[in-house]
């Protein structure tokens, strides 16, 4: 709804009447923001769906890499040249 009522507003030369609506006009109805079982991993994996041991092997590689940071070259200071005058 929101989105119809920004291209109207736009034709129309009124823009962001749908960002309005959405903030101040619109009440969300909370029986469409229902979770189900399947968006909280409770669905069965099917066949070849390797993403979770695929982020856990990348997880470890990471981990890895953190363990054996490599050091960082310290600042030196460096003195300003002698005899810098202009001949």
């Amino acid at each position: 709804m929101a989105c119809i009522l920004n291209v109207v507003g736009n034709l129309f030369g009124i823009p962001h009447v749908g960002d309005f609506f959405a903030c101040c006009c619109w009440t969300p109805n909370p029986t469409m923001f229902k979770r189900t079982p399947e968006m909280h991993g409770g669905r069965l994996p099917k066949a070849g769906e390797a993403v979770g041991a695929a982020a856990a092997a990348v997880g470890a590689v990471i981990a890895g890499a953190v363990a054996q940071a490599v050091p960082v070259a310290q600042a030196v200071a460096v003195a300003a040249p002698a005899n810098n005058e202009a001949k």
